[in-house]
């Protein structure tokens, strides 16, 4: 987990060393745990939002995912792009079980506090989020019109100073 100063980042965010270090200890876990995780990753969907998705959510030919605005926390429809990696993930899931995200939020809350311990950080899966948004912003992938269409904030930094991030800092590139 990267913890850097406040002027730079105020949400941690996972460095690429230890969401590996995470997806891999979460695949020796429970089947298919690091599978869900990267879901999260890739799309940079909240908790409740991910529990809640469904298949008939993506669209498969135009590689998607499309959240209704009443399974969104703010209640807004999203358009979430899918990498071909997660377009990928979501079809495996997709063979063996009902729903993307086959786990409850007990299970995947639970399971993944000793996951984020064993990086040196007592992070939440909503860090998952924040480190969405700043490998995004790192590779020039997100606007204000990006941050709202996928991850439903009006504004990158207004309003949710939280998020903000100075890419183009040190510490923040060498975390990547």
């Amino acid at each position: 987990m990267e913890n850097t100063s406040t002027a730079e980042l105020n949400q941690p965010f996972y460095s690429p060393e230890s969401m590996r270090q995470i997806l891999q200890t979460a695949s020796d876990m429970r089947t298919d745990l690091d599978k869900a995780l990267e879901i999260y990753i890739c799309t940079g969907l909240r908790l409740s939002e991910g529990l809640a998705l469904q298949f008939e959510d993506v669209i498969w030919p135009l590689r998607a995912i499309v959240l209704p605005a009443h399974r969104s926390k703010t209640l807004t429809k999203r358009v979430i792009p899918l990498t071909g990696r997660c377009f990928e993930l979501l079809q495996y899931m997709r063979k063996k079980y009902s729903k993307p995200i086959p786990f409850n939020h007990d299970t995947l809350t639970k399971d993944f506090k000793p996951l984020a311990r064993r990086t040196g950080d007592p992070g939440t899966i909503h860090s998952l989020r924040a480190t969405t948004l700043a490998y995004l912003k790192d590779f020039g992938g997100i606007n204000d019109f990006c941050s709202e269409i996928m991850l439903g904030h009006h504004n990158v930094r207004d309003g949710h100073p939280e998020y903000s991030v100075d890419y183009t800092t040190p510490s923040f590139r060498e975390s990547l």
